[in-house]
C-alpha cells in the first residue's frame, strides 16, 4: 500500500525512486534545480517582506525617539549606568516581542492607512502585485488593455 498522494511520505517515496534511477551527479543537479525553482517562488515573498519592513521602520524610529525622551523624563539623573543597563536587559525581550507583534499585525492586516478596498492578486503579473478588486471588476477589459499597453 503506497503513501497518499501529496503527503510527505509520498514525496519522499518519489524522491527515492528518482534517486535510484539517476546517478549521484545527476541526482545532485536535480536537487539543485528544484532548489532554484523553490527559491524563485520565495523571492517575491521576500521582496514583499522587505517592503513592509521599509514601511514600518520610520514609525519604529519615531517610537524609539519618543521612548528615549520619556526615559529622560521618568528616570532621575542619579540612576547609575549599571541600573539602566540592567533594566534595559530585562525589558529588551518584551520590547522585541511587542515590535514583532506590531509588524506582523501590520503585515497581515494590509498595512493600516489608505484605502480599505478588498485587494486581489493582479492577473498576468505572476502573483507579484495586488490591485483593488472593485476597480478590476468594474472594467477587466481596460485592466488587460493597460497591462498589454494597447
Amino acid at each position: 500500500m503506497g503513501a497518499v498522494q501529496g503527503s510527505m511520505n509520498y514525496v519522499l517515496d518519489k524522491l527515492r525512486e528518482t534517486a535510484s534511477v539517476m546517478g549521484a551527479e545527476k541526482w545532485i543537479n536535480y536537487v539543485l534545480e528544484k532548489s532554484k525553482e523553490f527559491l524563485a517562488v520565495l523571492q517575491p515573498f521576500g521582496k514583499i517582506c522587505i517592503a513592509k519592513v521599509d514601511e514600518v521602520f520610520p514609525q519604529l524610529e519615531h517610537f524609539g525617539k519618543i521612548c528615549i525622551a520619556k526615559v529622560g523624563e521618568v528616570f532621575p539623573p542619579e540612576i547609575t549606568a549599571e541600573q539602566m543597563k540592567y533594566w534595559a536587559q530585562v525589558a529588551t525581550p518584551y520590547i522585541i516581542g511587542a515590535v514583532v507583534i506590531l509588524i506582523l499585525l501590520r503585515f497581515f492586516r494590509g498595512g493600516g492607512g489608505g484605502s480599505k478596498a478588498k485587494m486581489m492578486i493582479a492577473p498576468g503579473t505572476g502573483r507579484a502585485s495586488k490591485i483593488p478588486r472593485p476597480s478590476f471588476e468594474a472594467s477587466p477589459r481596460s485592466y488587460f488593455r493597460d497591462l498589454r499597453g494597447k
